[in-house]
């Protein structure tokens, strides 16, 4: 049997392995607790960048979106082939008209050099005629 001292050693020892035991629970649940709050940082910190970049997506996506818009305008105004087809000939019924018209420019061009002709014989007449006066 143990004796009265023995007890209070027993309980002593007790209290004390009870105590370490306490001591390393404890000191368990900090590391946990500060390894769930870095967790819970790096967490954060990750779910940030990741709306960052959904942020940044979004407006890429509205610029893409506009630049689109603008583009799909700017083909709406673009002529089919059916209008460059219609301009092409028209453009050919242009340079048709357009002989037509140089070939009565040129008739006009020998009418006028027929008149300057009628018109230079006429001066010459005329200073002839005015150089025979003075003699008379």
């Amino acid at each position: 049997m143990i004796g009265g001292e023995d007890w209070t050693e027993v309980v002593r020892l007790a209290i004390t392995v009870a105590s370490a035991v306490a001591s390393f629970a404890v000191w368990i649940y900090a590391v946990r607790a500060n390894r769930d709050k870095a967790q819970r940082q790096e967490l954060a910190e990750i779910w940030r960048a990741v709306e960052v970049e959904r942020q940044t997506r979004r407006e890429d996506d509205a610029a893409m979106r506009d630049r689109l818009a603008r583009a799909e305008a700017r083909l709406d105004d673009a002529p089919t082939s059916k209008g460059l087809h219609e301009l092409a000939l028209s453009i050919e019924h242009f340079g048709g008209d357009l002989r037509a018209v140089l070939e009565r420019v040129d008739g006009l061009g020998k009418v006028i050099e027929r008149l300057e002709r009628v018109t230079s014989r006429q001066e010459q007449y005329l200073m002839d005629l005015n150089r025979q006066e003075p003699s008379r």
